[in-house]
């Protein structure tokens, strides 16, 4: 019983390791860091950091207003945001 349950343990870790010789592994990300902060102007700040040490800023806005902004249309008084995003993101090509 004992060698059974070896034999089946040493099976498994050499189907395992054989498995294991066909995983690639992922690619390492792109080192892109993301903070937010609160302005002093009472803007939000979101900042990205790239692994070359560069630095992007967005400021935060209404999602609806944003939305607006970039010439979306709302539907009745009840649109939701989600709804107003995904009826402007399919009108727009992808570039």
């Amino acid at each position: 019983m004992v060698r059974t349950l070896l034999f089946l343990c040493a099976l498994t870790l050499a189907r395992g390791i054989l498995f294991m010789k066909d995983i690639k592994l992922k690619k390492s990300g792109t080192g892109l860091e993301m903070r937010t902060f609160d302005g002093k102007d009472g803007e939000s700040y979101l900042v990205f950091r790239t692994s070359s040490g560069a630095y992007h800023t967005f400021v935060e806005v209404d999602a609806k207003e944003a939305a607006r902004r970039c010439g979306a249309k709302e539907e009745g008084t009840n649109a939701n945001t989600q709804t107003i995003w995904s009826a402007l993101w399919s009108s727009k090509p992808q570039e």
